[in-house]
């Protein structure tokens, strides 16, 4: 994600704890200011950034969902009746739609990444969009949603804006990859016929790559 962050042009600065004081118009959030990291764009706009959730934390908080949380579900939801279809559907093709959103996120968010951080395509398509269109009253009621009711997105850079608009599509790839990902290996599992020491082993260590996987998405 620090490629929609930080590029040379028209693109969004990371936020850099080093930056110079910033002054955005109006704080989002009075009173912890002192916690928020400075933000600078390239074109040295500088701004407060605001606190912004991991990937579990917004799907664990149901108050703030906007429309991309819910295509999100939608998409959970028909991998799960995918699953319980399993004895009509052919077994590769659960491999197959693994490795498809794996694609997606490994390829697919990484040419865009790569674009953004070479032409800036995310930041200038979000300027594009013409501000009494659907689209972008759209993004702004979802970016509303999700930021807190104090959040106007005309009070901060274009490029903060467009790294959040990224954000959504990231979080959708990356939770649909995990779900195809547990309904590709339940699909194949099999229970072994005696518990062992090994197969104990191997048990715990299951679940010991289930914990650090949960934690590299967390901080993904």
């Amino acid at each position: 994600m620090s490629e929609i962050l930080h590029d040379e042009g028209d693109g969004v600065g990371m936020p850099q704890p080093d930056a110079p004081s910033a002054a955005p118009a109006k704080k989002h959030t009075e009173g912890k200011e002192s916690k928020l990291l400075n933000g600078l764009t390239p074109d040295n706009e500088s701004f407060l950034v605001p606190h912004t959730k991991d990937m579990l934390d917004t799907y664990l908080s149901f108050k703030t969902y906007a429309l991309p949380e819910y295509i999100t579900w939608a998409l959970w939801i028909g991998h799960l009746v995918f699953f319980f279809c399993r004895h009509r559907v052919p077994a590769w093709v659960y491999p197959v739609e693994f490795f498809l959103w794996r694609l997606g996120y490994n390829l697919g968010l990484g040419l865009l990444l790569k674009a953004q951080s070479e032409r800036q395509v995310v930041t200038r398509w979000y300027k594009s969009l013409p501000r009494d269109g659907w689209l972008y009253r759209l993004i702004r009621s979802c970016l509303i949603k999700t930021m807190g009711k104090d959040y106007k997105p005309e009070e901060y850079p274009a490029a903060f804006n467009a790294w959040l608009c990224f954000r959504y599509l990231e979080n959708t790839v990356l939770g649909n990859d995990s779900a195809s990902y547990i309904c590709f290996v339940l699909v194949f599992f099999t229970a072994p016929e005696r518990l062992g020491v090994s197969e104990l082993l191997m048990y715990l260590l299951g679940v010991a790559l289930t914990v650090f996987y949960l934690w590299v998405k967390r901080a993904a």
